[in-house]
């Protein structure tokens, strides 16, 4: 089950410098991303403690395995982006 895992997530989130705008769930985890460059790899977090930095977040759990949401701002919709695996 997918919850009971680490999720991976960007340090700006990670350090609470950031916004959770940008989610990908691959077939194993779920990406949670500020959407901005970095210069380190991302990290492993428990589901719990992103849910409880942005519980706005649960809502995007259903998303299907590789696609991508994103949205704007902390109060913005999420938007279907793509198929990560679609080709073009």
């Amino acid at each position: 089950m997918i919850g009971s895992k680490k999720q991976i997530c960007c340090s700006h989130i990670l350090n609470k410098e950031r916004d959770i705008l940008l989610v990908v769930r691959t077939e194993e985890y779920f990406q949670f991303l500020c959407g901005e460059a970095h210069d380190d790899e991302p990290e492993l977090i428990d589901l719990n403690e992103i849910l409880a930095y942005d519980p706005s977040i649960e809502h995007v759990l259903e998303l299907k395995e590789n696609h991508l949401i994103e949205r704007e701002s902390i109060d913005g919709l999420w938007i279907l982006r793509y198929d990560i695996h679609a080709e073009d």
